[in-house]
């Protein structure tokens, strides 16, 4: 199920671009704040980045549009194992994914800027991933190949600060649960992260 949303979302994208009115690019930060169910570990935010490309489409009904992306994304989280006496060891969990979002878009005139809201889905699938602590570092090892995958919802707000040039931050949070074999532990995450970019539509 997993896969045929992912694939249904990159055609559509594909298909949108083509008939796009404008097409851009987009990049910015990501503060992860992933939702993780492991006992007796603290969880840390991991701050990572996105880029790539965003076309726009006006629907037929005045200020609405589709806003759709093709994205590289890194992001992840960070685990904390306390040892006590003020001593511990942090694991850093990367993931390097291609995202899909689609968005539905309306737009105001309430300012001196143009601003906007916009709601929305994507699915995403992790290319590679490392776990790192210390200097040592290794490969995710996904309990199932399908666990690379995730869809969920975005919500964001945001402002055309010239006609070309727009700014966005967004929340996004994942419907499916990832599990990443740790040691002779299962790590299970799901995403929670908030963004912030900045996009020059050509």
């Amino acid at each position: 199920m997993k896969i045929k949303t992912f694939l249904l979302l990159v055609i559509l994208i594909s298909l949108s671009s083509v008939n796009a009115q404008q097409l851009g690019v987009r990049a910015g930060v990501n503060l992860s704040n992933t939702q993780v169910e492991l006992n007796g570990i603290d969880t840390k935010s991991y701050v990572g980045f996105n880029i790539g490309a965003i076309s726009d489409f006006n629907l037929p009904f005045d200020g609405w549009k589709i806003n759709a992306g093709l994205l590289f994304s890194n992001q992840g989280f960070a685990l904390k194992q306390d040892y006590g006496n003020n001593s511990g060891l942090t694991y850093n969990f990367i993931t390097n994914t291609i995202e899909v979002p689609v968005n539905v878009r309306k737009e105001f005139n309430l300012l001196i800027v143009k601003q906007y809201i916009q709601a929305g889905l994507y699915s995403s699938y992790v290319l590679s991933g490392r776990v790192k602590d210390g200097d040592t570092s290794h490969s995710l090892d996904f309990k199932n190949n399908s666990d690379r995958f995730d869809t969920g919802f975005s919500v964001g707000i945001g402002s055309y600060l010239t006609k070309n040039i727009q700014i966005l931050i967004n929340y996004d949070h994942g419907f499916t649960k990832s599990e990443i074999n740790f040691g002779d532990q299962v790590i299970a995450s799901k995403n929670r992260r908030w963004g912030l970019s900045a996009g020059y539509m050509f």
